[in-house]
């Protein structure tokens, strides 16, 4: 009896512990595999996200319009208006989570793209009033990513 149940407890423990081993090392790296891939994720995400808002600091047409409508007190022309749609297309189309893109000037929005059917910018909201628009300002130039909130400042038409 000492015989056979010695060697079968030291095998049941030698194989538990061993699966016990195994299984901890593979749990561990999937974890940190997934962890990996969801920072991979998350950093592709903001790059391409930088890279829609600085594409239009390429495009010398894309701020001379804005200049010029800057210049003429916000008022635009519908070339001016096709000009910028088209500059600012490939930021509409880029992802399906980015809701929309405005560009404020001045307190004044001089233009406004959104995914919101028969709505526009309200032309008397305080931008200046709000968080995100200060946070923007205090940036110099750097892009600010605005998390998803109330947009308030669409109206319907």
């Amino acid at each position: 009896m000492i015989s056979t149940l010695i060697p079968f407890v030291l095998v049941t423990l030698l194989i538990a512990n061993l699966y016990k081993y195994n299984y901890t090392r593979d749990v561990f790296n999937l974890v940190d595999n997934s962890l990996v891939s969801i920072s991979q994720n998350i950093y592709l995400y903001l790059s391409e996200l930088d890279r829609a808002t600085l594409t239009p600091y390429y495009n010398e047409d894309f701020f001379a319009t804005l200049k010029h409508i800057k210049e003429s007190s916000g008022r635009q022309s519908v070339l001016e208006q096709r000009n910028l749609d088209s500059n600012m297309s490939f930021v509409r189309y880029t992802r399906e989570d980015i809701a929309g893109s405005i560009i404020v000037a001045g307190g004044d929005c001089i233009y406004s793209t959104t995914n919101m059917v028969d709505s526009s910018v309200d032309p008397d909201y305080p931008f200046p009033e709000q968080e995100w628009y200060r946070e923007a300002l205090a940036l110099k130039g750097r892009p600010l990513f605005v998390s998803p909130h109330s947009q308030d400042y669409y109206v319907p038409n």
